[in-house]
Formats: structure tokens, sequence, C-alpha cells
């Protein structure tokens, strides 16, 4: 079962999915086909290979101007998060994906939320702050208030990387590191998603984002969105 991100809309929906494929003994894997830019992947094997170092913070951040509050994800009807569920949720994933295998998971996590536009039940605006095991931190923004060129930003204690225009669905944008341009093929991030599904299916492994991943993303948006909304004066 591939599902879309993120995976549900609570903790105890989340969990019921990942024991049901359990006990079916069916793959669970969520969507975030981010990790399937070629660009970022090289990023990633970079790392590994040690040439930023130890990490130290990483942002991202991810918008698209809305014209009204009719989207789907606006509504409390079939949503629970805006540009949470449709940016900050990618941009949590690839946070966890780069940064938790060096620094370990997630220990403290602060956010600002702003409804005050359109004055609806949901995020418009998401300022996330993470911490982690190993003290490098990390943050992000969604939002559906503005246009701007995506970007990501991975800072170590050796080297740097930065990204535009690569969070979308195309597999295109730039990425510059300490050592300058990054090359890489353009290709479609949607089908390394598939392909890795396939391959763990016939493999019998789980996928690369598992139901357990998916679960985590989904703990963490609950913490997120969970401040006090306290109305513009």
């Amino acid at each position: 079962m591939l599902v879309e991100k993120p995976m549900a809309t609570d903790v105890e929906e989340a969990e019921a999915m990942v024991k049901a494929c359990h006990n079916a003994k069916v793959q669970l894997g969520v969507g975030y086909h981010l990790r399937w830019h070629s660009g970022h992947r090289k990023v990633l094997e970079a790392i590994r290979a040690g040439e930023f170092g130890e990490l130290r913070h990483m942002r991202v951040l991810w918008t698209s101007r809305s014209a009204d509050a009719n989207n789907w994800r606006a509504s409390s009807d079939v949503g629970r998060w805006w540009s949470l569920a449709a940016f900050g949720t990618h941009c949590l994933d690839m946070i966890r994906w780069i940064m938790v295998p060096q620094c370990g998971e997630v220990v403290s996590l602060r956010s600002m939320i702003s409804r005050d536009f359109w004055k609806g039940p949901h995020d418009e605006t998401a300022l996330v702050s993470i911490r982690f095991r190993s003290g490098a931190t990390a943050e992000f923004c969604s939002s559906i208030l503005f246009d701007s060129v995506s970007r990501f930003e991975i800072y170590g204690n050796k080297g740097y990387a930065v990204g535009e225009g690569t969070l979308g669905r195309e597999g295109g944008g730039e990425v510059r590191t300490h050592l300058g341009e990054l090359k890489f093929s353009i290709s479609n991030p949607f089908v390394g998603e598939i392909t890795d599904f396939v391959a763990a299916i016939r493999g019998q492994r789980q996928p690369e984002v598992d139901g357990n991943e998916g679960l985590r993303n989904v703990e963490l948006l609950v913490r997120a969105a969970s401040p006090p909304y306290v109305p513009a004066s």
C-alpha cells in the first residue's frame, strides 16, 4: 500500500495503518518524492562520504500563494493542516532524511502558526524549529500566503549545500556547495519513488519511506500545529 503524504490526520489513525499492514503482511510506503530528486541524493551521498563533516543546521522553505481559502486543505471537514499538509510535511521529511541518520532523533520541536489572513481553522504559515539528539538544529517554513523560490540549506562544520527550485515535481533546480555547482541529471522523482516501492515488494523489504517514518512525520506535524491560537487584536 503506497499512500500520499501525510499518511493520516492524527497519530491514532497512522498507528492503525501501520498495525493493519503489519498484520496483513503487506508493505506500507508513503509518497515523499523529494527523496528521489537526483540532486538531493547526490547531496546525501556527499554527506555520507564526510564531505560536510558534522551536520550542524538545516533550513527548508517551500511556499505558494493561494488566491482564497477554498482549498480543500483549508476546511476542517476533510483536512487538519493547510500549508503543513501541502508543503511542510515534505520539508519535515527532507530534514529527517538528511539529519536523523547522523544527528539522532528529534528531541525538541517548537512552532509558530499564523491563521490571521483568512482566519480559518488551519495553518496558513508555519515556522517550525527542531533540535536533534546531537545538538544539531533545523528549521522550515511552509506557507500558502506568498510565492517564493523553494530553497534548502545544509550546513556542516566542513561545508555546506544550498538548493534552489528543487522542491517540486520536475526534478530540476540548482544545487551549490562549498566546492561549487553540483551537477546532477534531471529525472522524474516520482519514477524513483514508484521504483523503490516495487523493489520493496519484490524483495520483501521495507520501502525507503515506510509506515513507521510516515507515522513519525504525523506525530511531529501534530506537535507543530498544537500551539494555542491567539487572535490578532
